[in-house]
């Protein structure tokens, strides 16, 4: 971050237009390929005194660059050289130039074609203070109260559910089907008690023994011998 203070404008006057011819001027002198890196925030107006301790109107503002490393920043504060005159007088240079071809394009309407600068128009700047700023890293998705889930996870999930679903039913209808047939045909499946070579183990208990109650299970409750 740069203080810069610029004589001749305020802060009405330092439109938008005389803000951009800046921020080129910024950018010729510095070797900044991107614009969009130059930021004034902070504008503010400053009076100081003159030589006949008359007011003199300036504008003061911040002048922010961002850079992809460290070792960037150090380079663009040391090429600054703020409170040297030598360099605030390249930066004043390159911004009458600018200031003339915004006019001349016609891009701004707070810039006229017919612009002229202040006569007092200079600038002076502050050592320059590079700052590390580390932007918040993006959080994961979760799946918790308040959170997102991926579309694969709730729809793998649904389909998983329902298969899972559909499976038990068939299961359950499976055994319903087979409770009902051996409750209509109690026998089927088994040779008659009359045929040769039957085991007794082959024979349910209630065949040997129709009359008798299964017991140990409640009342009610059935026992099978395999």
């Amino acid at each position: 971050m740069v203080r810069t203070r610029l004589f001749g404008f305020t802060k009405g006057t330092f439109t938008r237009g005389i803000r951009f011819a800046f921020r080129k001027a910024y950018a010729r002198r510095y070797n900044i390929i991107d614009l969009a890196r130059i930021v004034i925030t902070n504008i503010r107006d400053k009076q100081t005194q003159g030589r006949r301790a008359l007011a003199v109107s300036a504008v003061e503002f911040d002048v922010q660059v961002s850079t992809d490393t460290a070792a960037e920043a150090d380079a663009l504060k040391a090429m600054v050289k703020g409170s040297d005159a030598t360099e605030a007088s390249a930066v004043l240079a390159d911004f009458k130039t600018d200031l003339s071809a915004v006019a001349a394009s016609g891009q701004f309407a707070d810039v006229p074609t017919d612009f002229v600068a202040p006569p007092q128009l200079s600038v002076a700047t502050d050592q320059a203070v590079a700052s590390l700023e580390t932007g918040a890293p993006t959080p994961a998705p979760t799946s918790g109260a308040g959170g997102t889930s991926s579309p694969f996870v709730l729809y793998g999930g649904w389909i998983i559910a329902t298969v899972a679903s559909l499976g038990a039913l068939a299961l359950f209808v499976l055994w319903h089907r087979n409770r009902t047939f051996h409750a209509a045909y109690p026998n089927a499946g088994r040779p008659p008690a009359s045929a040769p070579g039957l085991e007794m183990a082959d024979m349910s208990l209630s065949e040997v023994y129709p009359n008798a109650k299964a017991g140990g299970n409640g009342a009610g409750d059935e026992t099978s011998v395999i």
